[in-house]
């Protein structure tokens, strides 16, 4: 795929009737508004998209917004029962300097929880913009790379860079511990990410596969790189 065909942009100019009668069209409107351009999710995964209100799109119409904020409630969601795949993302938070972008990207074998932070006052809000597109970009190479078949999720991916980040993976076996992220889980073991990214003997970083887009990579493999990356940009301080 061409990296640069995976991103639509959205004219300033849409008339009002589509924004309200094509909900991906008004988020791509919404966000372009500062120059943030969200990957093109496959259709299926957005398929019955609506927008809930002026900072909310949903496949799902109970999607909660303070939970995509607090960022625990999706994700323990997913750990402790079965749900649907669905695809959310909001414009959350409230106050001086608590506003975020949260994605929630749930398919049938891999589940993807995304936070940004963005301020608006306090907050270098270029280098926001920067890290959320970053993530965005990366988070094509993941959506490309999902495992195959019907569910469970037998993977969960979590990075916020207000509350940190977790990989996991399922297993019945798994006795119960706490996450950096997350309180007690239960059944599903934390992946070494800084190991796993290092499993198929190539750097241990997106940025440094080149984005060649066209090789396979195991999805555990590349959620692990993707976190790998989004530490390294932290602890940079980029």
């Amino acid at each position: 795929m061409d990296r640069a065909a995976s991103f639509v942009h959205c004219p300033n100019n849409l008339p009002k009737e589509a924004l309200l009668t094509e909900p991906w069209i008004s988020l791509l409107e919404s966000l372009s508004e500062h120059h943030i351009f969200i990957p093109r999710i496959p259709m299926e995964m957005r398929s019955g998209l609506v927008q809930l209100d002026e900072r909310t799109w949903s496949t799902r119409n109970d999607v909660d917004t303070v939970g995509m904020y607090t960022f625990d409630a999706p994700i323990r969601e997913v750990l402790e029962t079965s749900v649907s795949p669905y695809f959310a993302i909001a414009d959350t938070g409230q106050g001086l300097n608590s506003n975020t972008y949260a994605l929630c990207l749930v398919a049938r074998r891999a589940a993807i929880f995304l936070q940004f932070g963005y301020g608006p006052v306090y907050t270098n809000f270029m280098k926001c913009r920067i890290d959320l597109t970053r993530g965005f970009l990366m988070l094509e190479r993941l959506i490309q790379n999902l495992p195959e078949g019907d569910g469970p999720v037998d993977f969960v991916l979590a990075y916020s860079d207000l509350r940190g980040s977790v990989l996991l993976e399922r297993d019945v076996e798994a006795k119960e511990q706490r996450t950096r992220l997350l309180r007690e889980v239960d059944g599903w073991r934390p992946i070494d990410v800084d190991e796993v990214a290092l499993a198929d003997g190539k750097p241990p970083t997106l940025d440094g596969q080149g984005f060649e887009w066209q090789e396979p990579m195991d999805f555990k493999i590349a959620a692990a790189k993707f976190l790998v990356t989004m530490k390294t940009e932290t602890k940079n301080g980029r």
